[in-house]
């Protein structure tokens, strides 16, 4: 799958060359600053293993605390060698930019969210609703559908409007949208969930658009690589951490309802008639599967146990109502994760106040 890349990479490779050979950019020496380079990818590493570990191992673990520990120390020997050395790699005078700082926030969230959705998405469509992985996918085209179209518009309102009402507009859509999310249902038809999907893609298209700008017409021309490095590094950054921030805001809304729908059938499993026996053995396998309820149809478990055929009729139908219950639960779970970012876009958007002045605007 991942061989579909290559063609595509030598493609852009052969216009590059084309389209920049007559470009003539002035250069200057090169002064490659060691020890901040080798600071800041150790930090870096550390972060974002810590931050794609944290679901596993427990947010309040001490390899996590320690992670994050280090790469806070990391980043105050960083700051103390880029100003003590004549060629930092890194230009702090960056962050004193009000503008560029908006821009890296909203980028921030860009990835975040962006991640968060590619990770979200596939989860409900093949766990919950139970599409296959090809039309998960398919449901998913929306989402860079949106996007695509909406960056040339979200230009044209840079251009008109200046950059806080884009940017506020990306946020208030990506709030509806994710509100939108939270209304599916296993049943929901299938139209319904594209153009649901389709919002939210707007929605962030004009976050990333808008801060891209920003970031890029805020600098003076001989910050420009370097700001661009960090763009390009925070919203790497921003999607490690959406990916570990949404699968831990999911498995933790799973292990949630595990413990309580099974608690449930098990009660249910009680209440019926089977024999003291079967519902030793039921009650068994629900417990089993509690610390993995995330799997596919934990309820398939039930269906390979022998069940007396006086009962088996009874029995099918308790075990068709748990997976109901299952499908409804995963969705419920689910809707925690797109609860969480319509509650990060709020709290991100508070950034785009700094975009009022008309001093800041094109």
């Amino acid at each position: 799958m991942f061989y579909i890349n290559l063609p595509v990479i030598t493609i852009a490779l052969f216009l590059n060359k084309r389209i920049f050979q007559h470009l003539r950019e002035k250069t200057q020496p090169l002064h490659f600053d060691v020890w901040g380079t080798i600071t800041l990818s150790v930090t870096l590493f550390v972060l974002i293993y810590t931050v794609i570990k944290g679901p596993d191992v427990g947010w309040m673990s001490w390899p996590i605390i320690g992670g994050f520990t280090f790469s806070i120390l990391g980043v105050g020997v960083f700051y103390w060698i880029e100003h003590k050395i004549s060629y930092p790699l890194v230009d702090f005078e960056l962050f004193t930019n009000k503008l560029y700082v908006v821009g890296l926030i909203s980028n921030l969230l860009g990835g975040i969210l962006l991640s968060g959705m590619m990770m979200i998405l596939p989860i409900l469509l093949t766990e919950a609703m139970e599409f296959t992985s090809l039309q998960a996918a398919y449901f998913i085209t929306p989402l860079s559908a949106a996007m695509l179209i909406t960056a040339p518009v979200t230009g044209r309102l840079i251009d008109r409007f200046g950059f806080f009402v884009p940017m506020i507009i990306g946020y208030i859509i990506s709030v509806i949208g994710f509100y939108l999310l939270t209304s599916l249902e296993v049943n929901t038809p299938t139209l319904s969930i594209l153009w649901r999907i389709g919002v939210i893609g707007v929605g962030i298209a004009m976050i990333a658009v808008t801060s891209l700008t920003v970031s890029t017409v805020s600098v003076q021309s001989s910050q420009s690589s370097v700001a661009s490095g960090i763009f390009a590094m925070v919203r790497n950054v921003g999607g490690a951490i959406g990916v570990s921030l949404f699968v831990s805001v999911i498995m933790t809304s799973f292990n949630h309802f595990s413990m309580v729908s099974i608690q449930d059938s098990i009660q249910q499993i009680h209440s019926t008639s089977l024999s003291t026996y079967e519902k030793s053995k039921l009650t068994d396998a629900l417990k089993a599967q509690q610390v993995s309820f995330f799997d596919r149809n934990y309820t398939s478990h039930l269906e390979s146990l022998e069940i007396s055929k006086n009962n088996l009729g009874e029995s099918k139908k308790m075990i068709s109502d748990l997976r109901d219950q299952e499908q409804k639960n995963k969705v419920t779970a689910i809707h925690y994760a797109f609860i969480f970012g319509m509650l990060l876009s709020i709290f991100f958007s508070i950034s785009a106040m700094f975009l009022l002045k008309k001093s800041f605007q094109l």
